[in-house]
């Protein structure tokens, strides 16, 4: 809605200036505010803290992480049996993340692989988890070839 004055001719002058005014100090507040919710320019990790050798057995690790803006941590679900995180999400500041590696039952290692963004930057954290070294299968048989009886 728009309203309309009737300002004496020789005021009118003084009025649009008034007006024109405004309008660069509002468009100018809006670019501003725009600008401030850019992206994160800063994402840091230590380097030592970006790849994890862990033991058959598990164990907890803490990762610190320092950002200018918000960030998110993203695990595919193919990791997500054995490798737990908190907190998924943070804001800026100094942070720290926790992975919990669950025990590996299995004979073969496992590599999985944890992903922090924050805007358009992102880190990758590699975990490679030992496998068990206890995995027994009888000498001269294969683990198809056992019999197996019926209930």
């Amino acid at each position: 809605m728009f309203v309309f004055f009737n300002f004496p001719k020789s005021h009118s002058g003084i009025f649009r200036v008034i007006i024109l005014m405004f309008s660069v100090f509002l468009f100018s507040c809006e670019k501003e505010n725009a600008g401030s919710s850019a992206s994160a320019t800063i994402l840091e990790i230590p380097e030592s803290q970006t790849s994890w050798n862990i033991s058959q057995s598990g164990e907890t690790v803490s990762i610190q992480l320092h950002s200018d803006g918000r960030w998110s941590v993203e695990l595919d679900d193919q990791f997500s049996s054995w490798i737990s995180i908190t907190p998924l999400t943070g804001g800026a500041g100094d942070s720290v993340i926790s992975l919990t590696i669950g025990e590996n039952w299995n004979k073969e290692e496992r590599n999985g692989v944890v992903t922090i963004r924050s805007g358009e930057l992102y880190q990758t954290v590699s975990v490679i988890q030992e496998g068990n070294s206890q995995y027994l299968v009888p000498e001269g048989e294969n683990t198809d070839d056992m019999p197996v009886d019926k209930w």
